[in-house]
């Protein structure tokens, strides 16, 4: 089962974003993909996931095909862990089951 839920969060409110996406897990229902309003989410047996939202200055709103970049990122964020569950243009939100897991940016810059 799916539903689309309105979801009118500030983009840079990174905290509650991840915050929300944790709790919606917890009760079952998985992010599968993010509009500029309507969020997707798939119903599944509830768990204890990390959300992690970033923003990668390469993506584009209008080219669909993450960059060779992009892809490189991608593939260094699974490597440590993390699953990449969504992306909209710039945003990327990620998910891990990993207890206490390493943030993907450490840099605050």
């Amino acid at each position: 089962m799916k539903k689309r839920r309105i979801e009118l969060f500030q983009l840079n409110d990174n905290e509650a974003i991840e915050k929300h996406l944790s709790q919606m897990a917890k009760s079952g229902w998985f992010l599968e993909a993010i509009g500029m309003l309507f969020w997707t989410y798939r119903k599944g047996e509830p768990e204890n996931l990390t959300y992690e939202v970033t923003y990668f200055s390469e993506a584009s709103d209008f080219n669909s095909q993450p960059t060779d970049n992009q892809q490189l990122y991608y593939e260094y964020c699974k490597a440590a862990g993390w699953d990449l569950v969504a992306s909209n243009g710039k945003m990327q939100i990620f998910s891990t089951a990993e207890e206490n897991p390493t943030s993907i940016e450490s840099d605050e810059a």
